[in-house]
């Protein structure tokens, strides 16, 4: 917005200076036509400035697209490894209870045997 008054401003400027240029004598529009000169590379280099901003805000919205794109590229892949996490965690959970239940199993077994061994004992005594 700025910009623009600053743009219009030099555009009206310039059109008073274009008008005035036409009704004056050659050496009084001398000075005129300096400044008009000065105002016309004024409002081009302010067109370049707009061109370069554009330019340079298309890039930008370019790359924000570009960043947001990854961004939820990353955040999926996150969430699928999330999930291969949580099967893990189970799996590992499942694990331990089954190696716990054999080390039940495992002990049981030997009060088996040492009751098997003493009942042996005695037998052959």
């Amino acid at each position: 917005q700025e910009w623009a008054a600053k743009h219009a401003k030099l555009e009206e400027c310039l059109r008073q200076a274009q008008e005035q240029l036409h009704v004056r004598p050659p050496e009084i529009a001398k000075p005129h036509k300096e400044k008009l000169t000065n105002l016309e590379e004024m409002v081009d280099t302010l067109n370049e400035t707009k061109l370069q901003a554009e330019d340079n805000l298309r890039r930008l919205s370019q790359q924000y697209t570009q960043l947001k794109q990854l961004l939820l590229e990353r955040e999926s892949r996150l969430g699928n490894y999330r999930e291969l996490l949580e099967e893990r965690e189970a799996e590992v959970a499942n694990l331990e209870s089954k190696r716990a239940e054999l080390i039940r199993n495992a002990e049981t077994a030997e009060a088996k045997i040492q009751g098997l061994k003493q009942e042996n004992a005695t037998l052959t005594k």
